[in-house]
């Protein structure tokens, strides 16, 4: 027996055929509209006609075999395949313990979130604070002002000009490479989130 009412059987078959044509589309949902106003003349309730017109999630199937098979037979596999799956609705019951999960558990969820806020700022100010100072060695060896940066910063920098030159490029370099693992950690926590936030709908 097909536990549902005429508005949820009409939805089904509605929703499974949303991409064919809309005039085909509302000949097929006015034919099953006729058909409950029938079964209630008969004094028929809406599960006994439900129930007479049978499964509506294959009834969709059949019409899109007949549909997709006329007009494009080369990719009739591809829509023939379509798996009309019912949408799974949360009971009330779900949301309200999944609330009350997640208020017991802010302070550990808050203090994650704040970890991992910590860690992204903290890389990104590495990763600038590379970078600056690669691009301040590049600078002093090639424009010669190793002096200025001596008595400005109060660091004593006795190594060649050639060296400098090269420290700086590696350390812009390497700060390069820490910008693009920061990337990829931001997509992979990006990931993630989507994954979790999809495991409740």
């Amino acid at each position: 027996m097909i536990l549902m009412n005429k508005t949820e059987f009409i939805n089904v078959i509605s929703n499974g055929l949303c991409d064919f044509p809309e005039k085909i589309r509302k000949e097929i949902i006015a034919d099953y509209e006729e058909h409950f106003s029938y079964g209630t003349a008969e004094s028929k309730t809406e599960a006994e006609i439900i129930n007479e017109l049978g499964d509506p999630y294959k009834i969709v199937k059949s019409y899109r075999e007949n549909y997709f098979s006329r007009f494009n037979k080369d990719n009739s596999n591809i829509n023939n395949n379509y798996d009309i799956v019912p949408h799974k609705k949360r009971s009330p019951a779900f949301w309200i313990i999944l609330i009350i999960i997640l208020v017991m558990a802010s302070p550990v969820i808050i203090g994650i979130s704040a970890g991992i806020f910590a860690l992204v700022v903290g890389i990104l100010v590495a990763c600038v604070s590379i970078f600056v100072c690669g691009l301040g060695f590049f600078l002093a060896g090639a424009f010669g002002i190793t002096g200025i940066i001596n008595n400005v910063m109060n660091i004593d920098i006795n190594i060649p000009v050639s060296s400098q030159i090269l420290l700086g490029i590696g350390t812009i370099c390497l700060s390069i490479l820490i910008a693009i693992l920061f990337f990829f950690i931001i997509k992979l926590i990006i990931f993630l989130i989507k994954q979790l936030i999809n495991c409740f709908k």
